[in-house]
C-alpha cells in the first residue's frame, strides 16, 4: 500500500514489507486503514488488518483468517468482508461494539466489490451481472438492476470493478474497445 496527498507528490510505502496487503478502506476519522494481508491465489492465506496512520502500529482483527477485502462502514461500525476465494460467495460483518464477526451473507453467484451505502444500512455488490443490495439484518439480497446492456471492463484478475460514488450512484469500467477480424492471403 502506498500512501500520496490529495495534492500530489511522491507515493510513500505504508507497510514496507515483503507481504502482500490489498483492498485499503478507511477508516471515518481517516486515522486508520483497514486492509487484506493476502490474496485470494492459490494457497494464499489472509486476514483482516488495521494500520493505525500516526504510528504506524498494526493489529490483526481476531478471527479474521481466511477473510479478505475488508470494507469499512461510513460510520465507522461495522467491517465488512469477502471469504478467501476466487469467487466469494459469503460476506462476513465485524461490528466493533461487539468485536464480533457474523456470517452475513450467502450468495451461490458469488460476492464481488462490496460497498457501503452511506447510510452505512446496506452494501451494494456485483453478482452474476448483477447488482444487488442487502440490508444490515437481512440475510438475503435484493436485485437492483441488471448489467446485461452495460459493456463493462473484466479484468481477468479481479473481474468487474464497480464501487459506489459519494451521491449513491454506481461507479464501473466501461469497456470501450473494439475487436476486428483480419484475413490475409499470402501470394507466393
Amino acid at each position: 500500500m502506498f500512501l500520496i496527498a490529495a495534492q500530489g507528490g511522491t507515493p510513500q510505502e505504508l507497510l514496507p514489507t515483503e507481504g502482500v496487503e490489498g483492498d485499503p478502506s478507511w477508516s471515518a476519522d481517516g486515522s486508520r486503514i483497514a486492509f487484506s494481508s493476502g490474496l485470494p491465489t492459490a494457497n494464499q492465506k489472509s486476514d483482516i488488518r488495521i494500520v493505525d496512520l500516526k504510528t504506524r502500529q498494526v493489529t490483526t482483527i481476531p478471527g479474521s483468517d481466511g477473510k479478505f477485502s475488508p470494507r469499512w462502514s461510513p460510520d465507522g461500525r461495522y467491517l465488512a468482508a469477502l471469504n478467501l476465494e476466487n469467487l466469494s460467495k459469503t460476506l462476513f460483518l465485524y461490528d466493533f461494539q461487539t468485536e464480533k464477526w457474523t456470517e452475513w451473507i450467502n450468495d451461490p453467484d458469488g460476492i464481488g466489490y462490496p460497498a457501503w451505502t452511506s447510510d452505512s444500512r446496506s452494501i451494494d455488490f456485483w453478482t452474476a451481472r448483477k447488482v444487488k443490495r442487502v440490508k444490515l439484518g437481512n440475510t438475503r439480497a435484493d436485485e437492483l438492476f441488471s448489467l446485461n446492456s452495460l459493456a463493462i471492463h473484466m479484468s481477468p484478475e479481479f473481474g468487474p470493478w464497480n464501487d459506489s460514488a459519494p451521491d449513491g450512484s454506481r461507479m464501473f469500467v466501461r469497456d470501450a474497445s473494439t475487436d476486428d477480424i483480419y484475413a490475409l492471403d499470402l501470394d507466393q
